[in-house]
């Protein structure tokens, strides 16, 4: 017989990470002249292989981006009316190996999400605190094309708003311990668990010029022209993202302190949860092989991704502990696959 936790876990599992790969219509006038029906479909696969590298990429990067924008050094915040206040920047990058050369994939791109806000806390017991973050933005708050620099890019941005609310409770396990007085102390080991959502929306057009290579095609089946490499020489595109992530995260921190100036923390932590990242778009370009003159062509895509369901991480992060003003750097490996990281930057005044 069937052992039924088995199976509903197998049955979780499916549904936490099932996604729906890119489904993409080309439109092409003259394609026909020069491609079977196998070859066109050859090309639409090779497209979707592109798309579904890169926005599963994007899907990881926000989950993992969701559970940071926490950067705070000290072991435990006393209770009320101990408390602080402040502001953090994070992002979750993907695909870092991109940048080592022997082992570059140069049509998966490296992405990322972004995180932090207003972030907050106090204490809520001699040996336990809580963390809040806050984060709100769209267009009419702030227009990311109006930065320095922007204008550079031909990009018209129609829709943009990100949100993104969590906190976390944390516990205090074993308390501060002196090692080598006022040069280094042991802090603390602290546990947290948490939760964090964050929903977004982008929408944008522009022109571009990149190429992907969709891979070796048979553009005219058996008996004619061997497979070839081809490639699409994007012109202009439009876009839409949309994305929804939730988590729940445990961390263990051991929390030290050098000098009195610098706090040192560092520990593992393990995300679970549930997303998704959904991309429609239009691009229009050439397709060009050897046998191919160039073909305009335009691949309408809709896709839907959840990103992994649980990433294992590990934190190092470093404060500059000045009497009431702390500032903090994190940052996270994802221990999966070592090429996922986490960058954080916080400030905050804590009283």
């Amino acid at each position: 017989m069937r052992n039924p936790l088995k199976t509903i876990f197998v049955l979780l599992v499916l549904f936490f990470t099932a996604h729906i790969s890119a489904k993409t219509e080309i439109v092409s006038p003259t394609l026909s002249g020069f491609a079977d029906a196998d070859g066109i479909n050859g090309i639409i696969s090779g497209f979707d292989d592109v798309i579904d590298s890169n926005i599963q990429n994007m899907a990881n990067g926000t989950f993992f981006s969701n559970s940071t924008g926490y950067p705070v050094g000290s072991a435990i915040i006393k209770p009320f009316p101990h408390f602080f206040i402040g502001t953090s920047l994070g992002v979750g990058l993907t695909n870092m190996s991109f940048f080592d050369k022997d082992k570059s994939d140069t049509n998966k791109i490296p992405s990322g999400g972004l995180s932090g806000g207003l972030i907050f806390g106090t204490g809520i017991g001699d040996k336990m605190d809580i963390i809040g973050k806050f984060f709100y933005i769209d267009l009419l708050i702030f227009d990311p094309m109006t930065l320095p620099g922007a204008n550079s890019f031909p990009l018209d941005l129609n829709e943009f708003s990100i949100f993104t609310v969590g906190a976390k409770v944390r516990y205090n396990q074993i308390g501060r311990k002196t090692l080598i007085p006022f040069l280094f102390n042991f802090d603390g080991l602290t546990l947290s668990v948490g939760a964090d959502l964050m929903r977004g929306t982008i929408s944008s057009s522009a022109t571009y010029d990149e190429t992907f290579n969709l891979g070796e095609i048979d553009l005219d089946g058996p008996g004619g022209n061997p497979a070839e490499s081809v490639d699409l020489v994007i012109t202009d595109y439009s876009l839409k993202l949309n994305w929804l992530q939730l988590g729940f995260t445990g961390t263990a921190y051991a929390y030290f302190n050098i000098i009195k100036f610098l706090n040192f923390y560092t520990g593992p932590s393990a995300t679970i949860g549930y997303g998704f990242f959904s991309l429609e778009s239009e691009i229009n370009g050439n397709l060009i092989s050897t046998s191919l003159p160039t073909v305009p062509a335009s691949l309408i895509t809709e896709s839907r991704y959840s990103p992994y369901p649980f990433i294992p991480a590990y934190t190092f992060g470093l404060e500059l502990n000045i009497p009431f003003i702390k500032i903090t750097g994190e940052t996270s490996v994802n221990m999966y696959n070592r090429e996922d990281v986490t960058a954080v930057f916080g400030i905050r005044v804590q009283i």
